[in-house]
């Protein structure tokens, strides 16, 4: 977040909003929306899609950084078979992370392929024809090959629903009770309640049973933000979803907590002691939301955890930490150790002052946002 700048404290209010300022002037007026655009490596239809195209994309790897994974256009396509469902850790456990699972079509094949859409929900799927960029991998559980759906684009002009566009369907909830906002309501959060630490790591050890429901809530009742979001990518998911169940959509997540970066530290550290202890795992979802840390972020810590003579090892969605003390460090380990740590901080760190903007930011900023990626739909 370098500027090139100094800036005296009491004249941050003033230079926040001066940004976002300048920020809905230029939404205004060259209509740029905050929205990265995607290239398709090939043109395919669904008749394309299965083993010799699977094998042919194989000698393309490994694919990384500097040679991505080849990213198919199906056009004029559809979705039939529509589902979405929580991901389950290797115990069964349902993880609070969501997926559709869906079959596409075209006119090219009688048959459906099998297909998947990460960290979206059904009601996102757009109802008729569309155009889809996908990545064709194999579901080793399943034993066969799938789609990743990356973007789906409407064909039509405007989809089956009323796209709003008055201001008024977002509502800020921000620092407003939840036993209050719960009458109105429907947030989804992950959030761990307030107990003894021996409780808080009991919980986040235990089953996390997830329950659907949204076929409970009838139209009047608004979408509800309860995370803070680190992201305007994050924002958009949630508006996107408003807008296919033509509901309004509240931001209601409470002011963050700010503890040291240190402090989260510690606490990564006393929940491996933990689970080395007792033997037991815990899913990525659960340490996330624990630590409230982003994957990124999460992972940096665990990252730096061997350092300390931890052993961490994934086991499908979660880690299992064991401890093996090992001989006295030498320097250059305990130096590496301190970078990895540093760096561990200022991640978290990073993060912290985005979700303070996120809990900050004037609800104008956010109707220009949300009403450009509302545009984007029709």
């Amino acid at each position: 977040f370098a500027a090139g700048l100094s800036l005296s404290v009491e004249n941050i209010p003033l230079f926040t909003e001066a940004i976002n300022q300048q920020l809905r002037r230029q939404l205004a007026h060259t209509g740029m929306l905050m929205t990265p655009v995607i290239e398709a490596d090939v043109v395919v239809t669904v008749a394309d899609l299965g083993r010799e195209l699977f094998r042919e994309l194989k000698l393309l790897e490994p694919c990384g950084m500097g040679n991505p994974i080849p990213k198919l256009l199906i056009q004029n396509c559809w979705f039939e078979a529509v589902s979405n469902r929580n991901t389950k850790d290797f115990k069964g456990r349902k993880v609070q992370y969501i997926k559709t699972e869906l079959e596409i079509w075209d006119d090219t094949t009688n048959n459906g392929f099998p297909g998947i859409w990460w960290g979206h929900y059904r009601d996102e799927v757009p109802k008729g024809r569309c155009h889809a960029i996908v990545e064709l991998d194999y579901n080793n559980y399943k034993k066969g090959a799938e789609v990743r759906i990356v973007a789906l684009q409407s064909t039509q002009a405007e989809f089956s629903f009323n796209v709003p566009t008055e201001l008024d369907w977002i509502l800020d909830w921000r620092g407003v009770e939840e036993e209050e906002m719960g009458r109105w309501g429907d947030g989804e959060t992950g959030r761990w309640e307030d107990k003894e630490e021996k409780e808080e790591l009991n919980v986040l050890i235990s089953n996390s049973q997830t329950t659907n429901n949204q076929q409970q809530i009838t139209n009047n009742q608004p979408i509800t933000i309860l995370e803070c979001p680190t992201s305007w990518d994050e924002l958009q998911v949630w508006c996107r979803r408003a807008i296919a169940a033509e509901r309004k959509l509240a931001i209601a997540y409470s002011p963050p907590k700010l503890l040291p970066p240190r402090d989260i530290w510690e606490q990564l550290v006393g929940i491996a002691k933990f689970l080395s202890r007792t033997k037991q795992a815990a899913t990525l979802t659960q340490l996330k939301e624990k630590l409230e840390l982003s994957d990124r972020t999460l992972q940096s810590g665990l990252n730096a955890l061997p350092l300390l003579g931890f052993q961490v090892q994934r086991v499908d969605w979660g880690v299992q930490i064991h401890w093996q003390p090992g001989e006295s460090s030498s320097e250059a380990t305990n130096s590496t150790t301190n970078e990895l740590i540093q760096e561990f901080l200022a991640g978290v760190e990073e993060e912290q002052f985005r979700r303070q903007y996120f809990y900050q930011v004037p609800l104008s900023t956010v109707q220009t946002i949300v009403t450009q990626t509302a545009q984007t739909l029709r």
